[in-house]
């Protein structure tokens, strides 16, 4: 069995893009909980959780795992209603290319296809 990966080139264009912008969203998401000041609340656990969901969802798919797929898209939706919240118009951009990446025709039927 084959370990986890950071990226994989033998993947649709679409998804080699969704993996790079799940990593970045998940980089500055955290980036931004760091520099906000810690304060261990709901909220602040429910970005972690958010953080986390796309590095795993990063891995996870360019490792081919479906469950990994339906976590990027999940957690992509909520950076979308994040962004819309904060009205951070430059991150909703971002998360809404994610969104279109992910629901692509050819994102969906290589994941359909080849994702275990």
């Amino acid at each position: 069995m084959e370990g986890r990966r950071w990226f994989n080139q033998s993947l649709p264009q679409t998804l080699q893009i969704a993996i790079m912008l799940l990593y970045l969203n998940g980089f500055f998401l955290g980036l931004g909980l760091l520099l906000g000041g810690v304060s261990f609340s709901l909220i602040y656990l429910a970005f972690v959780a958010v953080a986390a969901g796309h590095f795993y969802a990063g891995t996870g798919i360019a490792s081919e795992q479906r469950t990994a797929y339906m976590v990027g898209f999940g957690v992509a939706i909520v950076g979308v209603l994040i962004d819309l919240l904060r009205g951070d118009i430059f991150g909703l951009l971002f998360a809404i290319a994610l969104v279109a990446l992910l629901v692509h025709p050819q994102s969906q039927e290589h994941q359909r296809i080849w994702f275990r």
